[in-house]
């Protein structure tokens, strides 16, 4: 599961979910685009927001995709 997926599963806007976790809204997007990671300080606080292990959150910004691992 990539953190889009998780962020939307819990039904909350990037604008919301940016404003709970005192961030820019670009940098939610930032996130889910894997164009930047948070902090673990920050993966603490979205697995509090989004009441979900922290474990899925940190597997959202470590796991490797298929298209990666096969040079896609």
């Amino acid at each position: 599961m990539n953190f889009r997926d998780l962020r939307k599963g819990k039904r909350i806007t990037q604008a919301k979910l940016a404003n709970k976790l005192g961030v820019d809204q670009t940098t939610i997007s930032k996130w889910e685009v894997r164009a930047a990671i948070p902090s673990v300080k920050k993966m603490v606080e979205i697995s509090l927001v989004l009441d979900v292990p922290l474990e899925a959150v940190i597997q959202c910004f470590t796991t490797e995709t298929k298209n990666s691992l096969i040079g896609g």
